[in-house]
């Protein structure tokens, strides 16, 4: 080989190494970013579901009695789980609030029971994180409290 293919080969050889290391660096940048875009959509779902739960300080469900905290109504809420999934208009109004999202009240203990507050499922989502809250519900009828577990499932 004559001294100037030798020199083109050198060169050659150094912009291809040059290249993939360009290549390496750009991968592991784009799967650097894409853990971070991950963390922040947990993120905002955690936020998201923190201010979902928050409905148990809305008067449409809260208890009447305003000395126990974190309390929920039985019967506020059947009549709500129920105007919710009948009324379109009622149905519109949160789903601006609450967006796609399941929330459901477990009572756990003296009686079990199950109440789905509101539950609007995308047809397609990533992660669904759940977070559970405990709260008390109130009987009237019986004045009773029940311990309940409030969950909030944020789809997004």
């Amino acid at each position: 080989m004559k001294k100037g293919a030798v020199k083109m080969m050198e060169t050659i050889m150094i912009i291809f190494v040059f290249f993939m290391m360009f290549m390496i660096g750009i991968i592991g940048y784009t799967r650097f970013q894409q853990s971070s875009i991950e963390a922040q959509v947990r993120e905002s779902s955690f936020f998201r579901a923190v201010d979902v739960s928050e409905l148990v300080t809305m008067p449409e469900l809260r208890c009447s009695d305003y000395s126990t905290l974190n309390c929920i109504d039985y019967y506020k809420a059947k009549a709500f789980s129920s105007v919710i999934s009948n009324d379109e208009n009622a149905e519109l109004y949160y789903s601006d609030k609450f967006g796609f999202s399941k929330i459901l009240i477990n009572v756990v203990y003296p009686k079990k029971d199950e109440i789905v507050i509101y539950s609007k499922v995308p047809k397609r989502y990533s992660t669904a994180p759940t977070f559970k809250i405990p709260i008390n519900v109130h009987d009237v009828v019986s004045d009773t409290y029940s311990f309940a577990i409030l969950e909030v499932k944020v789809y997004s």
